[in-house]
């Protein structure tokens, strides 16, 4: 009972904190959105590996013989964050509008840090998993397993982006399929400017004046190191450049790549879009860059006008980017 009193409790900081950066957020959703889980048909919790599961939203309309499908990962620091939060994010109306045209958007979960555990390689690996069970189940459920989306916010664009950079991690049999294109929305892609982000030293000091039974074993950073970094500098150098996204872009055999950014992000501050588009044009990849004026993580501040542009571009991107001869014209 007190190991699981202790456990509610480090969960309960890591959601305060959540909340704080993201305020009001999921109640604006409700309110002005409609959750993908209250249209059409929704497959829930389908096991894809031995320890973690996915949720599968159908197509509203039938307009493919084999529906195209959008791979979302959800966000939350590697830390915390659920496969259902894809009802109460930023991008209810693209989901949506996506499943009115055929599509097929699958969520999976992955796996989190623990107290005694970093969610690395793990993380990594189950969205590798994910991806092997869509192609090995693409008959059966009528998925079109040529034309696949990955689709990441915050840390879950930071998998995405691994998964399509083919960072080879041991102890996964992975070859990965031709991507139709990647959404990037405020992904980290270089792990060390995070870990020397200010915010997190914030964090962690506002964490510290909580009382004691409300405080985590470890902070933050010890969390997703699963050591203190601090205490192994080197240690924690490599396993920075081990798992940035950038350590693996190194080829020109990418999909194209949509980066969304807010440009006083707070927590992934727009330098790690912007190191990524360099990289990119270096390589001649296909990709674009919108950077909102004036806007936080999870699009804190935005304009309506602002979260339409953001709806707007991730389903015209992905639209554009279908290689069926049976895909609809993009809305006007």
């Amino acid at each position: 009972m007190k190991t699981t009193t202790r456990i509610f409790k480090r969960t309960l900081v890591f959601l305060i904190v959540c909340l704080l950066i993201t305020s009001g957020i999921a109640i604006y959703t409700l309110l002005k959105t409609e959750p993908p889980i209250f249209k059409g048909e929704i497959l829930s919790d389908i096991p894809y590996s031995n320890t973690q599961t996915l949720d599968i939203y159908q197509p509203i309309k039938r307009v493919f013989q084999k529906s195209p499908v959008v791979i979302f990962i959800h966000g939350g620091a590697w830390i915390f964050g659920r496969k259902t939060s894809i009802n109460f994010n930023r991008f209810n109306p693209a989901v949506n509008r996506l499943r009115n045209k055929g599509y097929t958007v699958i969520s999976p979960s992955y796996t989190l840090a623990t107290d005694d555990k970093s969610p690395f390689p793990d993380c990594i690996n189950d969205v590798y998993k994910a991806i092997n069970w869509v192609n090995a189940v693409a008959d059966s459920l009528e998925l079109d397993q040529n034309n696949l989306t990955l689709f990441g916010e915050s840390a879950g664009a930071h998998l995405a982006l691994m998964a399509a950079f083919d960072a080879q991690l041991p102890n996964i049999d992975f070859k990965r399929p031709r991507f139709n294109c990647i959404v990037d929305v405020y992904g980290p892609t270089d792990l060390n400017l995070i870990y020397q982000n200010e915010v997190l030293d914030s964090v962690n000091h506002w964490m510290n004046k909580l009382p004691d039974a409300l405080l985590p074993a470890h902070d933050i950073t010890s969390y997703l190191f699963g050591f203190d970094p601090k205490v192994d500098s080197l240690k924690a150098f490599a396993f920075m450049k081990k798992y940035s996204p950038l350590s693996y872009l190194i080829n020109s055999q990418v999909a194209p790549v949509l980066i969304i950014q807010g440009a006083e992000d707070q927590v992934v501050p727009q330098i790690q879009s912007l190191v990524l588009k360099k990289r990119l044009d270096s390589l001649s990849i296909s990709n674009e860059l919108h950077i909102l004026p004036q806007v936080n993580h999870a699009f804190i501040g935005a304009t309506d006008a602002q979260k339409q542009q953001v709806q707007d571009w991730i389903v015209s991107f992905i639209v554009r980017n279908t290689k069926s001869e049976l895909a609809i014209p993009e809305e006007n």
